[in-house]
């Protein structure tokens, strides 16, 4: 394993690149369950924290489209990822001075702080800085991918418990039992 791959310039260098998706392998986890990587609870609210508001590597909304628009385009959801006429209101309401990612390798299963809303086709997920318990989410297969099967599917919003693939989009938004990540 090329250890350097993860060294901090690297990280910001890629950071800063127009087609980089923020994503994270860290998977779905039972809150509170299992060994996991603190990446699982916090990639998105750590990029924000890190490249937006303390090294400025990058603008808020360049980091904004990395984590919604991007990854709609590419992966052809065509109705999802921004905030024009047309499109499912899915929202994150965040708490700017809040941001925090909490989870660290000795202590992995800490919700990152700073969410206030997360609204998911236009139904309240979370709000006031709580799960609301609305299943309102439901799983988007990949174009041109079989549409049996959650381990088949990119998972936006809240549903059922689903095993997402390593390589599906996942969010720092606090996750509850049950549910799969919230955006």
């Amino acid at each position: 394993m090329n250890r350097d791959l993860h060294h901090p310039s690297n990280a910001k260098y890629l950071a800063r690149q127009e087609w980089m998706m923020t994503c994270t392998d860290g998977g779905t986890p039972v809150f509170g369950e299992g060994i996991v990587h603190p990446r699982s609870y916090g990639s998105f609210k750590k990029k924000l924290r890190e490249y937006v508001y303390q090294d400025k590597a990058i603008s808020l909304p360049f980091a904004i489209r990395g984590m919604t628009g991007l990854a709609a385009t590419f992966f052809g959801v065509q109705d999802r990822g921004f905030i024009r006429a047309g499109q499912k209101a899915d929202i994150v309401v965040r708490d700017e001075g809040r941001i925090r990612d909490l989870a660290t390798y000795e202590n992995p299963h800490r919700y990152a702080e700073g969410t206030v809303h997360v609204i998911i086709n236009g139904k309240f997920a979370f709000r006031d800085g709580a799960p609301t318990g609305a299943l309102a989410g439901r799983p988007l297969p990949r174009p041109g991918a079989a549409t049996s099967g959650a381990d088949r599917a990119v998972v936006l919003g809240r549903g059922p418990r689903r095993r997402r693939p390593a390589s599906a989009c996942a969010s720092s938004a606090p996750r509850s039992r049950g549910s799969t990540a919230a955006r």
